[in-house]
């Protein structure tokens, strides 16, 4: 079943975001094996390919909106699951270096399949619990540009989790809703007290459905 590419092109020149054949194609390919992989592990609840497109392929570059990711050398995704939005920010910027943290032994092996599948170097999977990466994998202290979650975790859990892992000056870059961002203003003290500054909030509308989605940009001190 092959997405609609104009969809797909349209949705990520929304975000100033411009796709070549081999980048179409290789989300289609993603698509298709998300669907395939589907129906043996709980990946996703859209199996339709234009709401792949739209609300998962699309939603994921809307990162482009809070910073040029084509300046961007390294990202680390926590809460990777079917790979959004690491493996598509990885189609879409191929040099940046990516890591998919997924602490679920399916979903990262899935991942690994992906990766394999779509010949994407520069971007590992991590099969553990996001807090336990200081401790396994001490090189990632300090070391990264970006940290990524969509739709995981409380912001408390996620402040904690990004803080060790960015160098100072990063970034924390949350995907969110209407309802999820009315906790931010009362959680602006505990935000700087853990170390980060709240950017900017940024509203953005998902391709086709007009759906209304947020990303929280936070920058680490």
């Amino acid at each position: 079943m092959k997405i609609n590419p104009d969809l797909l092109i349209k949705g990520a020149k929304d975000f100033g975001i411009s796709l070549g054949e081999k980048q179409t194609g290789a989300f289609s390919e993603y698509c298709d094996f998300l669907i395939e992989r589907n129906r043996l592990v709980n990946l996703t609840a859209i199996t339709n390919p234009d709401e792949v497109v739209s609300k998962h392929f699309a939603d994921s570059l809307a990162i482009n909106l809070a910073m040029d990711m084509s300046l961007r050398k390294n990202l680390i995704d926590i809460g990777s699951g079917a790979g959004f939005p690491g493996v598509a920010i990885k189609i879409a910027f191929p040099a940046t270096e990516i890591v998919l943290v997924e602490s679920i032994g399916k979903k990262a092996f899935f991942l690994e399949e992906l990766i394999h599948k779509l010949g994407l170097p520069g971007i590992s999977v991590l099969n553990i619990r996001a807090e336990s990466i200081p401790q396994l994998k001490p090189e990632y202290c300090n070391h990264f540009e970006i940290v990524t979650a969509r739709a995981v975790g409380n912001l408390q859990l996620l402040l904690s989790y990004a803080k060790p892992l960015l160098v100072p000056g990063g970034s924390l870059v949350l995907w969110k809703g209407r309802d999820d961002i009315s906790e931010l203003p009362s959680m602006l003290p505990k935000i700087e007290k853990m170390g980060f500054n709240l950017i900017k909030t940024i509203p953005y509308k998902i391709p086709l459905w007009h759906l209304e989605r947020f990303l929280v940009y936070l920058q680490c001190l």
